[in-house]
């Protein structure tokens, strides 16, 4: 596991040149449009009072390496927003393409993620998933509102590889796998 230090405060800066103001669009030819863009698959997870929790993103990215920094954004009507902001930490699960059933799991509202989910815990008890490529352990910087979304932005703490394996891979509405070329 590697561990990392930082400096205590990030400087967070709003645009100040004004931004053209375009019409509402049509949201499910944007949802369809943007469903061509491919990407990974994570599950972001957290410990609340002792209960694990989690669910399915396909919105995590690496945001900077100086320091190491990551963002994901999900549905702002979530349920687990005030419990990963209580939480303090979350973790990035990153899955491989064997793993289309447990993101299934993490998607569903309500569901049984955890009572049907094997996990080991990260130092911060968040749950770290089996079989995954990789995991990613962070803690809360902040949240940002951004349309029907939230940003969170992470500052890594550690991390570990724990798969060399193949990522699973959402396009379209549907997943797939990556294929070297």
């Amino acid at each position: 596991m590697t561990v990392f230090d930082y400096p205590p405060s990030i400087e967070i800066r709003q645009a100040t040149t004004p931004y053209f103001i375009a019409p509402p669009i049509d949201t499910t030819r944007y949802h369809n449009i943007m469903g061509h863009f491919a990407t990974g698959v994570a599950v972001i997870t957290t410990s609340h009072r002792g209960k694990p929790i989690g669910f399915t993103a396909h919105s995590f990215c690496s945001i900077s390496a100086e320091p190491a920094l990551i963002s994901f954004c999900a549905k702002d009507t979530a349920t687990i927003w005030p419990l990963i902001e209580a939480a303090g930490t979350f973790c990035v699960n990153i899955l491989s393409e064997k793993q289309k059933n447990m993101s299934e799991v993490f998607s569903r509202q309500g569901g049984v993620r955890f009572q049907t989910t094997e996990y080991s815990q990260a130092t911060s008890g968040a749950p770290i998933l089996p079989g995954g490529l990789a995991w990613i352990e962070c803690n809360t910087v902040a949240f940002y509102p951004a349309g029907d979304q939230l940003i969170v932005l992470g500052r890594v703490h550690s991390m570990e590889m724990q798969s060399t394996g193949k990522p699973l891979v959402a396009y379209r509405g549907t997943y797939g796998t990556f294929e070297e070329q």
